[in-house]
């Protein structure tokens, strides 16, 4: 078990700022890192797992050995090119254990594969949590599938699980590209809560139950690109057969387009406050895992700067600051602030007659983080 560690008997490991690459458990799971045995606590921040390879289950990480109620929180790490039967990236069980939880959020998953489900994440009679989370490319390549995530419950065990401000694009499963949701018998239960995610895996399903009686609810704010998840996604806000309009898929760039209709169009209570770039959510909480911090209206069209536009000195301490615009506008411009969480804070007129316009500004601003937005109607540009 472990590769490169093996972690129990109640330990409390905290793994911070670290390389897994290439670590191997032959014959055994957790390519990288194993929890075994009751009450063990695991928790990786700002960490990187790459190639990682586990015969049994669990790529990167494995939990779930020896009636194992671990605890595994992982937060702003990255799992690339893992492979395990079982959950290529991160495979958790309770394993008959009065309890356990998994907590996943701001990080990316691509690449993985899984020679029988969970693409990424195999999940076995545990209540988790996944938010603000990058799902990209896994492969599920056995019948149990899941290309992003195989979530189950057995015996007489009940699972909840949320899912918000996800992103599951271009996964592959036989079964389902995205998610894949089981329980075993008539005991068994699961329910899983979805919010403002993004499913879209470019041909693969997005959602199937592989068996059992699953269930999955929608909070609202979510797009699916299929009809596979009609009868889940029925709240107003939410979208079916819908392509998000991603900036860049062919190049793995998975930010919403300036055209998404994901933009703005999320549910905000309980939303997180930052997205998985680290950036404010903004205006309205987009679907998916990153938000778009394009402040510029419909209509306007957002140019390079490339000096047109300029501020001194910057930052401008209590506000006052000189302001700079040289091309070929003329005529009635508008400056809107906006701060760090995207709420406009002010709006100003301004006449521009020449080619370069220079004007001194003294404004009621507190010190902070601004984006100033100067714009004639038709054109913008943006300085922060």
């Amino acid at each position: 078990l472990g590769g490169a560690s093996n972690i129990g008997f109640g330990a409390h490991v905290i793994v911070d700022n670290c390389t897994f690459d290439g670590n191997e458990s032959q014959n055994s799971s957790g390519g990288a890192l194993s929890l075994q045995n009751d009450s063990t606590t695991l928790v990786v921040t700002n960490t990187t797992f790459s190639t990682n390879k586990a015969s049994g289950n669990g790529g990167a990480i494995f939990s779930g050995s020896n009636s194992s109620s671990s605890f595994v929180s992982i937060d702003a790490c990255e799992f690339w090119a893992n492979e395990a039967n079982f959950g290529a990236a991160v495979h958790v069980a309770e394993n008959g254990a009065p309890e356990s939880s998994f907590d996943v959020s701001n990080s990316i998953f691509g690449f993985n594969f899984a020679m029988t489900q969970g693409g990424a994440l195999n999940m076995i009679d545990v209540d988790a949590n996944v938010v603000s989370c990058l799902f990209m490319n896994n492969v599920a390549d056995g019948t149990g599938t899941g290309g992003a995530i195989s979530n189950n419950a057995s015996d007489s065990n009940h699972v909840e699980v949320l899912l918000m401000n996800n992103t599951l694009a271009d996964n592959f499963g036989l079964l389902s590209g995205g998610i894949a949701n089981w329980t075993s018998d008539v005991e068994a239960s699961s329910t899983m809560t979805l919010q403002n995610n993004i499913f879209r895996q470019g041909g693969a399903l997005n959602y199937v139950i592989e068996a059992g009686t699953p269930v999955a609810v929608s909070n609202g704010g979510n797009m699916s690109d299929d009809d596979s998840m009609t009868d889940i996604l029925n709240h107003s806000s939410d979208l079916n057969g819908m392509e998000p309009d991603f900036a860049d898929p062919g190049d793995f760039n998975y930010q919403l387009a300036n055209d998404s209709p994901g933009i703005d169009a999320g549910i905000d209570d309980g939303a997180p406050e930052f997205d998985l770039l680290g950036n404010p959510r903004i205006n309205e909480v987009d679907m998916g895992a990153y938000e778009n911090q394009n402040v510029v209206k419909a209509g306007e069209t957002l140019l390079e700067n490339m000096g047109m536009l300029s501020l001194s000195p910057n930052p401008a301490p209590g506000g006052r600051f000189s302001l700079s615009l040289e091309n070929n506008w003329v005529g009635e411009l508008q400056l809107r602030i906006y701060d760090i969480t995207g709420t406009l804070v002010l709006t100003k007129g301004m006449n521009k007659t020449a080619g370069k316009h220079s004007e001194a500004l003294s404004l009621p601003l507190r010190p902070g983080v601004y984006q100033l937005l100067l714009t004639n109607g038709k054109e913008a540009l943006v300085e922060r």
